[in-house]
């Protein structure tokens, strides 16, 4: 190897290093990630599930969810649970909210106790239609994403307890309810390229 190709490839290391150097700096003055429902909390508000010129939630279900959402932004679970509870005596057709309170189980029996609720909660909260009209879009519709969430925990508690078949159907059922493509998948991500 050459004198020239030695100092390029020291150059390259330590452009390399640099680089990495930067984007460590950059993740650790950015902080953690926040949970995704925070983003999800501004999409809510942005389709309309407040009433007509008002800030307040519409429906019973919609105080309850608007509750759990800022539940998920407390940084204490005792107060996470408080405002979970306090969300089902609003609507207990609030999948989120049990979903909150598996979170902060303190037992795989009552998170999986809590999953199971919570997937019944948004399958009365949805009603039939979404899960025959709406299969492979699920997840894009707003109101489908507590159920979802819900059904996904069950789906994880029943494979950490060892009931792994039982979580495997739950998942490739929620496969079937988003069952998307890969162009249609790709789609929205293209016109942004």
């Amino acid at each position: 190897m050459s004198n020239k190709q030695r100092r390029q490839k020291k150059l390259q290391a330590r452009t390399e290093k640099a680089k990495r150097a930067r984007r460590k700096r950059a993740m650790e003055e950015s902080g953690p990630i926040p949970d995704h429902r925070v983003m999800e909390k501004a999409m809510w508000g942005i389709f309309g599930h407040f009433q007509e010129g008002g800030s307040a939630p519409s429906t019973p279900l919609h105080q309850a969810q608007a509750l759990c959402y800022e539940a998920v932004e407390q940084d204490d679970p005792d107060i996470q649970v408080q405002m979970a509870q306090h969300a089902l005596a609003i609507s207990p057709d609030c999948a989120d909210a049990y979903v909150l309170l598996a979170e902060n189980a303190h037992s795989r029996r009552e998170e999986l106790e809590m999953y199971e609720q919570g997937m019944a909660a948004g399958e009365r909260a949805l009603g039939p239609e979404p899960f025959q009209n709406d299969v492979g879009h699920f997840w894009g519709i707003l109101e489908t994403r507590p159920y979802m969430r819900a059904r996904l925990g069950l789906a994880h508690a029943l494979w950490t307890v060892g009931r792994r078949e039982e979580g495997v159907r739950h998942l490739q059922d929620m496969l079937r309810l988003i069952r998307m493509t890969t162009k249609e998948f790709a789609t929205p991500w293209r016109s942004s390229c």
